[in-house]
């Protein structure tokens, strides 16, 4: 496999001799910057375009495998490079004894980007290029990803994801510094958040906590602000099975017509966002009756409810009492002048609004699957204690925003692979 690379990468350096118009990224020892301590000689041009008239903040970058010219290289012969960040000043002393050798050195021209490469389907070949990016209005701009072995760059993670053992079953947890999900039973989404953006998710399932009482060991943690129970909380997936009953619903584990379904879904947390992405596709879909359609939905709040719906965006938010339901004591309920949920389904999957009084109210949408049987949605959470989106008028903003770039991907061009003047 390294042979294979190797060569297939000699042979794009020859037909990739470019003009040159952007100097190259390099590191050195914070006092020695005439002597680079990485430096290499091969690069990939890309070009990323944002089509809209608003600034995009923290904004995903994917490229596909199939995609990507030299798709045989390693994770760590990858550097990304944005040559209009500001460049690393270098570690002192202090910095080096903590992090050792692969502690990221002083920068010139530019900035690295941290990234993953992604293997969806596990089979210990990676499938897409991740990173973040920001980009202004209708802005378009250079990235370069430098090829060549890089042991350079601990990054701080701001996401986290795993499967925990918590109350004695397994069940999954996804967290981006300012909200988290999990899932107490199979398909309905539990929501918690934060004070202060902070990762969690490890406390809760590696010392079994209480999602409604970690307030009590640290008020940053936050604490989980919906209950679940029979709806589908802060986020599922659904069947439509009866067109004569519009209203009416069931979840793919409880499909009251034994239909043989087969399903996957695909969580995904992005730093910096208080989203979650999801995707869902169908194995098997085999249902009994022909009008059987897909959708998802989010649990109708309680009480008090402001509610904003146009397209494939839904946004249910108010106040709401919030309370431990297991009902241990006698403790009052905790009011929270402000919980914000939101789903938002692409407008490719020709979302159609439904709202069902099954499973205890809900908002859901009807959606129309691709050939292949997937279809993706977007869930976000905030509350009135977060960091950000703290209100009504903020958090409907953040995701009237989010939705319309969901929508509108920023442009991902290839252009041309350059080797380094000698």
């Amino acid at each position: 496999m390294r042979i294979i690379a190797c060569i297939t990468l000699g042979l794009f350096m020859a037909y990739g001799a470019f003009a040159q118009d952007q100097a190259w990224y390099f590191t050195h020892e914070t006092p020695t910057p005439s002597m680079p301590k990485f430096e290499l000689v091969s690069r990939m041009v890309y070009t990323l375009k944002n089509t809209l008239d608003i600034e995009r903040k923290n904004c995903p970058v994917i490229i596909k495998r199939q995609e990507f010219p030299l798709p045989d290289i390693h994770e760590m012969w990858i550097t990304i490079v944005d040559p209009n960040l500001p460049s690393y000043e270098g570690p002192d002393e202090k910095i080096l004894r903590i992090y050792g050798g692969h502690q990221l050195r002083a920068e010139v021209h530019g900035h690295a980007v941290f990234h993953q490469l992604e293997d969806l389907d596990k089979d210990g070949i990676w499938d897409e290029l991740f990173f973040q990016t920001d980009l202004k209005p209708n802005e378009e701009k250079r990235i370069y990803i430098y090829l060549g072995e890089n042991i350079q760059g601990w990054n701080k993670h701001a996401t986290h994801a795993n499967v925990g053992s918590y109350c004695r079953h397994q069940m999954p947890f996804w967290e981006s510094e300012n909200v988290g999900w999990k899932i107490w039973f199979a398909n309905c989404v539990d929501v918690y958040a934060k004070r202060k953006p902070q990762l969690i998710a490890q406390h809760l399932y590696m010392e079994n906590l209480d999602g409604y009482g970690v307030s009590g060991i640290n008020p940053d943690w936050g604490s989980d602000i919906q209950s679940v129970a029979g709806t589908m909380g802060g986020g599922a997936i659904c069947l439509y099975e009866h067109p004569d009953h519009p209203d009416s619903i069931s979840l793919p584990r409880f499909t009251p017509e034994k239909e043989k379904l087969a399903l996957e879904q695909y969580y995904s947390v992005y730093a910096g966002q208080s989203y979650s992405n999801c995707q869902v596709v169908y194995r098997q879909f085999q249902p009994k009756k022909a009008v059987v359609k897909m959708g998802c939905g989010i649990r109708k709040k309680p009480g008090e409810e402001d509610l904003f719906q146009d397209g494939g965006v839904l946004i249910s938010s108010g106040p709401e009492l919030i309370k431990d339901p297991e009902k241990i004591d006698e403790r009052a309920d905790w009011f929270i002048p402000f919980i914000g949920k939101a789903l938002v389904v692409k407008d490719t999957y020709l979302p159609e609004y439904q709202f069902t009084k099954s499973a205890g109210g809900n908002h859901t949408f009807k959606v129309s699957p691709d050939v292949e049987n997937r279809y993706e949605y977007m869930l976000f959470a905030a509350w009135s204690e977060g960091a950000v989106y703290s209100t009504l008028e903020d958090f409907e903003s953040y995701v009237r925003k989010t939705a319309l770039e969901y929508n509108h991907p920023i442009v991902i061009d290839f252009e041309k692979i350059e080797n380094k003047k000698q």
